[in-house]
């Protein structure tokens, strides 16, 4: 296994998240009062009536529907063919950058000589991707709905030149783009890199299916290792880092928040089932974050658990737990668990950089936030409770520990694969500062909310042009088959577009 030559500088933060956490500082004064914020869906979020069966509670970001395209170099139609979370990643990756000092506010992109930025977002799916194609079409469509498009239209927007990559492992998507990312910079593939996460749920009928699948808890409510546990609650956000290797960092001057000792990756290779959690695929990627970061089980103060509720995963994941940080190790504190979904809900592709931004919080904060809809672990689980921490009511101080203290974040996908995350405290220059920028934004609806307008199977006459070139006459309708998902849809609807664009 290849050994990481030095570490890598965490020097950015930034977030859109539910309960008004717009900001990391907003984010941490979520977490730290322990609050539920579960609700329904926006009122404006869907105009089709939703089946009685499925559960639609969840935690929500208000107005997606809401964007500011002059700034970011659109214009109206394009964001119109466009799904909901290129939206919100821009913005949140323009935040990044200004807090980094990479941005430009005149130009309104990278600055001249930073724009050498890898972008590797994780993205689990793309609800609006089946709308968007079956209906009617613009030369937009293509980059607008289908998944490719999201990295490669926010390295468009800011400007930037790296590697602009999309990844898509399921629920641990963010998390490998984080491994991605530090491997890419390690490689010298580009000066630094954004990671990050994204997942807005603009489609209802994924409730139905994920309903009817048995993963969505009845009671709309994340119990992250507890013994009444039943299941998930979906969440939305949007969460990026920036990253350097640590001699760029030190060198170009940057407020350092923590340091990267280590990742892993990898798939649970052939199993029962593919969708079942693996100890053994779970137990090896922490012990190649811990090998890459040159650290022991017993160095982690702090784990950041993928921990969604469900009985199987939680179970595996106290249990590699157990294996890996507990079992025949000398520790002399106990290490605290922690969960952000009790609150935030399953945000699936964007859940693993949502941990991890808690967890650089919680190391600059020294701190814990509690969990909530936490009683009694499971009975099933067998683990030394004496050597862990599961904070309740009120947060779990790190004050006493020596410097530097250390955290792990922990992501399991639905498809087998796993990512884990080392991250260690720094001295600080100076308390960082997240700005809370505000666009000049106007409604431009999504395609969930176009009703009658968006039932018709004709492709609408275009207005304007692509690349300043009159497109051919458009054909008389679509066909019914690029109802379907998948390749077939992929390669029809990128050839009919592209036909259009090309010829």
């Amino acid at each position: 296994m290849k050994t990481w030559d030095e570490p890598i500088a965490v020097v950015g933060i930034a977030c859109r998240l539910p309960g008004g956490a717009e900001t990391p500082d907003k984010f941490w004064k979520v977490l730290s009062a322990g609050k539920d914020i579960r609700t329904g869906p926006p009122n404006d979020r869907w105009k089709t009536k939703i089946t009685e069966s499925a559960p639609i509670r969840g935690v929500y970001i208000p107005d997606v529907d809401k964007f500011d395209p002059e700034y970011f170099h659109l214009s109206d139609k394009e964001v119109l063919d466009m799904e909901a979370h290129q939206r919100v990643g821009i913005e949140v990756c323009a935040e990044l950058m200004r807090n980094c000092g990479y941005w430009d506010d005149a130009e309104r992109k990278a600055q001249k000589g930073k724009d050498d930025v890898g972008l590797y977002i994780g993205l689990a799916h793309a609800d609006g991707t089946s709308l968007g194609l079956q209906n009617e079409m613009s030369p937009y469509s293509l980059v607008g709905f289908l998944p490719f498009g999201t990295a490669n239209r926010i390295s468009h927007c800011l400007g930037i030149k790296g590697p602009s990559i999309n990844v898509d492992t399921a629920c641990s998507a963010s998390l490998t783009s984080v491994h991605v990312a530090c491997e890419a910079l390690l490689l010298g593939d580009c000066d630094a890199a954004i990671a990050a996460g994204v997942n807005i749920v603009t489609n209802p009928s994924a409730y139905t299916a994920l309903w009817n699948l048995g993963v969505l808890s009845p009671d709309f409510c994340i119990k992250a290792f507890d013994a009444k546990g039943n299941g998930y609650m979906r969440g939305e956000g949007c969460g990026a880092v920036m990253l350097k290797r640590l001699s760029d960092a030190e060198k170009d001057g940057d407020n350092i928040l923590c340091i990267i000792r280590g990742t892993g990756a990898g798939h649970n290779g052939l199993s029962r089932n593919i969708a079942a959690p693996s100890i053994e695929g779970q137990g090896r990627v922490i012990k190649d974050a811990l090998e890459r970061g040159k650290l022991t089980p017993d160095d982690v103060d702090y784990l950041e658990a993928h921990a969604t509720g469900t009985k199987s995963g939680d179970r595996k994941e106290l249990q590699t737990v157990q294996e890996l940080y507990i079992a025949n190790q000398k520790r002399e504190r106990p290490i605290v668990l922690g969960a952000v979904k009790s609150m935030y809900g399953h945000s699936e592709g964007a859940a693993g950089i949502t941990g991890l931004i808690k967890a650089i919080l919680v190391l600059l904060h020294r701190e814990v936030p509690p969990n909530i809809h936490f009683d009694e672990i499971r009975p099933e689980v067998k683990i030394d409770v004496s050597k862990i921490v599961i904070p309740t009511g009120s947060s779990y101080s790190l004050a006493d520990r020596p410097f530097p203290i250390r955290a792990g974040v922990n992501s399991f996908g639905a498809g087998g694969t796993n990512a884990h995350v080392l991250i260690e405290e720094v001295k600080v220059k100076a308390p960082p500062t997240f700005g809370d920028y505000t666009y000049n934004k106007k409604y431009l609806p999504m395609i969930q909310q176009r009703g009658s307008y968006y039932k018709t199977k004709q492709i609408r006459e275009w207005e304007g042009s692509v690349d300043d070139e009159k497109p051919a006459k458009p054909a008389e309708s679509v066909p019914f088959a690029l109802q379907v998902t998948g390749i077939a849809l992929t390669a029809a609807i990128a050839g009919f577009v592209l036909g259009r664009v090309i010829n």
